[in-house]
């Protein structure tokens, strides 16, 4: 595929890695020490790139290679659960010409953004991640936590994009044959894709904004504010965007993956049964994985 298909992903990344360099520096003359308890040099500049290094790693890590793994696994739970009175059916799914999956990342990073916020206010947890428990523990421990789970959140979220991909769909045709529920069809990506998104919510940037005006409300009780905390107010706002553009480049991988994971989950759904289309009436436009 030319290169031009990620021109924007790579801007972006670009984008990301100079704006963290450029903290980097600021922290490093500022002088100030790290603050991440793990990292091998007590440097705040370097412990900011070791952020951003970790996310990258943990995002492509869970991106891409736990959906072999769960892609498979949720479709066999669908169809021995929910779809046992269900048909099933391979659905023709054609990849975009145009690259679209720059803001595809926008929930995952709402699921991390979830599960940091509930560790994060463990005070053994913000000991062990940056070495102390005061007024600033939490909110260190937070943007550590974001980049070790980010990897997490995108593997749950992998599995689905899998079954998506491959097209796998079912109907409920047999189970209201005799009854006046209407006929639907349905992707068993879409319906986990919805699961998922409904966990992550949109409701937990509420619980982070909160969170947030309370941890700048009580810096600016404290007088005159480091340079450190004056990079944390104007950025961490933005942090949702910023995490949704990090893990950007991660759908390139998935992208140019698209075919192999899509042969993949057909070939696996074929071993369930799942092998051609769905009969008539529904006229879909399906095809065998043969």
């Amino acid at each position: 595929m030319s290169i031009r298909r990620y021109k924007n992903p790579l801007i972006i990344m670009l984008i990301v890695l100079a704006l963290f360099t450029t903290i980097m520096i600021i922290f490093s003359i500022s002088g100030g020490g790290g603050f991440i308890a793990f990292s091998p040099i007590n440097n705040m500049g370097f412990d900011s790139f070791l952020i951003l290094l970790i996310a990258w790693i943990s995002a492509a890590i869970g991106g891409i290679l736990p959906g072999y793994i769960f892609g498979p696994l949720l479709l066999v739970i669908h169809k021995y659960t929910i779809g046992l009175r269900m048909e099933y059916g391979i659905q023709e799914r054609k990849q975009s010409e145009e690259f679209k999956g720059i803001f595809r990342g926008f929930f995952p990073i709402l699921m991390t953004f979830n599960i940091a916020l509930m560790l994060s206010k463990n005070v053994t947890l913000q000991e062990f991640l940056v070495g102390d428990s005061n007024d600033f523990s939490q909110a260190l421990a937070f943007n550590i936590l974001l980049s070790l789970l980010v990897g997490a959140s995108l593997a749950v979220f992998s599995a689905v994009w899998f079954l998506l991909d491959g097209g796998i769909v079912y109907t409920n045709r047999k189970k209201v044959k005799d009854s006046t529920f209407p006929v639907e069809v349905r992707g068993v990506g879409s319906w986990l894709h919805y699961l998922l998104k409904g966990y992550a919510g949109i409701s937990v940037l509420f619980s982070y904004y909160e969170i947030l005006m309370g941890f700048i409300q009580t810096q600016l009780g404290y007088g005159a504010l480091e340079i450190s905390t004056i990079i944390f107010i104007i950025t961490w706002p933005l942090m949702p965007i910023l995490y949704t553009f990090m893990v950007s480049p991660i759908f390139i991988l998935l992208d140019m993956t698209y075919k192999h994971r899509k042969k993949y989950i057909q070939k696996f759904a074929a071993k369930l049964g799942i092998s051609g289309p769905l009969e008539e009436p529904l006229n879909l436009a399906l095809v065998s994985t043969k």
